[in-house]
C-alpha cells in the first residue's frame, strides 16, 4: 500500500520539480506529462475523482486514484507542485488508504507501465530497466538518475536561475519476489 506520506519524504528530498527531456521514458504516464500535466487536466480526462490532502507544509501531498482492472492508479503533486501539478504517479495491487473512482474512460489507463516498470516484475527486473545503481531495503528498491535537461523550454514556468538537473526517482516494493506497487517521481535540483 502506498502511503502518502513516505511519497511525502521522497518528494521533499529535492528541491524543486521538473518536467523530464523528451527521451526519457520515465517522463509520462498514460498520456499525461509529469510537471507539464496537472491533477486538474488527469480528472478532465479520466472522469472526476475527490482530492485527497495530507500533511501540510513540506509534508503536503494531494492525490487522486483511479481503480483499473484490479490495480490501483494514484497521481500525486506535493508542495513543490503547489498541490495541482502532476509530480509522480503510483500503481500499486492493494488499494490505498481511501477509496479511489472507476475512470469515465480507462483507455488511458489500458496499459499499466512507465518506462518498463509494472505490476508483477521481478526484482532482477527492476534491477536491470532502471537507469541508475538501485538500493534495496529488503523488499524496497530505489533508483535515483540526475541528468542535465535537454532545454530551457522544458519548464517555461520555471526561472531560469532554478533549473538545473533533473531527477528521477523510481520505486517498487516487493512481496514473493514479484511488483506489488511502484512508483515514479520527478524533480528538479539546484
Amino acid at each position: 500500500m502506498l502511503k502518502p506520506t513516505a511519497v511525502a519524504v521522497v518528494l521533499n528530498a529535492c528541491l524543486s520539480v521538473a518536467c523530464a527531456a523528451p527521451h526519457d521514458p520515465f517522463a509520462s504516464f498514460a498520456g499525461f506529462a509529469l510537471w507539464s500535466s496537472t491533477l486538474d487536466q488527469v480528472r478532465q480526462t479520466l472522469g472526476p475523482v475527490d482530492m485527497t490532502r495530507s500533511g501540510d507544509a513540506s509534508s503536503s501531498l494531494t492525490s487522486i486514484c483511479y481503480s483499473v482492472r484490479g490495480a490501483y492508479v494514484n497521481f500525486f503533486s506535493g508542495e513543490m507542485g503547489g498541490g495541482t501539478r502532476l509530480e509522480g504517479v503510483a500503481v500499486s495491487k492493494a488499494p490505498p488508504h481511501r477509496n479511489c473512482t472507476t475512470p469515465a474512460s480507462s483507455d488511458r489507463l489500458s496499459v499499466l507501465q512507465i518506462g518498463g516498470l509494472r505490476l508483477g516484475m521481478t526484482k532482477a527486473q527492476f534491477s536491470a530497466m532502471a537507469p541508475a545503481s538501485v538500493s534495496w531495503d529488503r523488499n524496497s528498491a530505489l533508483s535515483t538518475k540526475i541528468a542535465a535537461r535537454e532545454s530551457d523550454s522544458e519548464l517555461p514556468a520555471i526561472p531560469a536561475t532554478h533549473r538545473r538537473a533533473v531527477v528521477s526517482s523510481l520505486g517498487a516494493q516487493f512481496v514473493a519476489g514479484k511488483a506489488v506497487m511502484f512508483y515514479v517521481l520527478r524533480h528538479e535540483e539546484e
